[in-house]
């Protein structure tokens, strides 16, 4: 199912999150992008490596954002200034379709 980056960020205005990491997104091109009042972020390293996780930041709190990173091809991150948790992660771990033996 795809869901168009201004519904994710209605969604994540309604619940009001700060921070929200996010895999298996369609974007492809990296970079920054306005969605409600939410930024949508990619780290440069994730598109190269196929990591496929990004983020969703509150528009009022982005000059707290250092930078984006990928650590692995798995986990990738936000440095923060000015806050007690300076970092957030994001790990992605798909799950395999599993068969049910009975």
């Amino acid at each position: 199912m795809s869901v168009s980056l201004p519904t994710v960020a209605r969604k994540l205005a309604v619940y009001k999150l700060v921070f929200v990491g996010v895999q298996e997104v369609m974007w492809d091109k990296g970079g920054t992008l306005r969605a409600g009042d939410y930024i949508f972020t990619v780290a440069k390293e994730a598109k190269i490596i196929n990591l496929e996780q990004d983020f969703f930041v509150l528009h009022g709190i982005v000059s707290a954002v250092k930078r984006v990173e990928c650590a692995s091809d798995r986990v990738s991150y936000i440095v923060l200034r000015g806050c007690s948790c300076n970092i957030v992660l994001n790990v992605y771990a798909p799950s395999e379709e599993k068969k049910v033996m009975i």
